[in-house]
């Protein structure tokens, strides 16, 4: 439900437990916003206040996030055409996270619970008419999270190495909302094929070559086409 006014929250917030909350809605009132931020300042400054981290959900995804959120999470949304309100709130409708790191555009969350069994009934739900509607979701929920430590021996290569690593975490989040597209110089290859120019066969073997030498000369075979291991 939309947050209209302070008391609203404030009924929820005298049966908490937690120093912490974060608020995931549609819709908050800007006056209830700057009293929040008012608040999380104090809590910062060491005054035992709750702080809280609010989130307005988008507009286009809004009518499964909640849904989706209260599996990840265990909590249960505050609707009040389902008939949970503000004022009949129970802290067992609290959910919970081990993490959430929210920036301005996108946020991130690692929930407590399983969710295997909510994305297979939502895939077994899923029409060949609405494969893509819902692959946007599913691609949400099934998104895993890595960390990645990059290390050298100077400074100069360590920037590059970063450059490097940047470059392939760009790569692989193009591939997942888009679809994988073989590279490794694969049209090149069968470029080769088709010409009988050495120069030109020189030339479309050079990035196949070039990857190779970058992954120590290692390569598999897949149907006659060959592929740089670790990319």
């Amino acid at each position: 439900d939309k947050i209209a006014s302070k008391r609203q929250i404030e009924s929820v917030y005298k049966k908490l437990k937690t120093r912490e909350v974060v608020l995931y809605c549609d819709e908050i009132e800007q006056n209830v916003l700057a009293s929040l931020a008012k608040t999380n300042i104090a809590a910062l400054n060491g005054e035992d206040v709750i702080k809280t981290l609010v989130i307005k959900s988008p507009v286009m995804f809004k009518d499964w996030l909640f849904e989706d959120l209260e599996e990840m999470t265990g909590a249960i949304a505050i609707d009040s055409s389902l008939g949970a309100t503000f004022e009949g709130f129970k802290e067992e409708w609290l959910g919970s996270v081990k993490t959430w790191k929210a920036e301005k555009d996108e946020s991130r969350l690692n929930g407590t619970k399983d969710i295997s069994a909510h994305i297979v009934a939502i895939e077994k739900a899923i029409t060949e008419e609405k494969k893509e509607e819902y692959r946007p979701r599913l691609g949400w929920l099934n998104t895993k999270v890595a960390i990645l430590k990059v290390g050298a021996n100077s400074e100069s290569e360590l920037s590059w190495k970063i450059k490097k690593t940047i470059d392939a975490s760009n790569a692989s989040r193009l591939a997942l909302k888009d679809g994988v597209v073989q590279g490794s110089g694969l049209a090149f290859g069968h470029g080769i094929r088709a010409t009988s120019s050495d120069i030109l066969k020189a030339a479309l073997e050079a990035p196949s070559k070039c990857l190779v030498e970058n992954n120590g000369g290692k390569l598999i075979e897949i149907n006659e086409t060959f592929l740089p291991l670790g990319l």
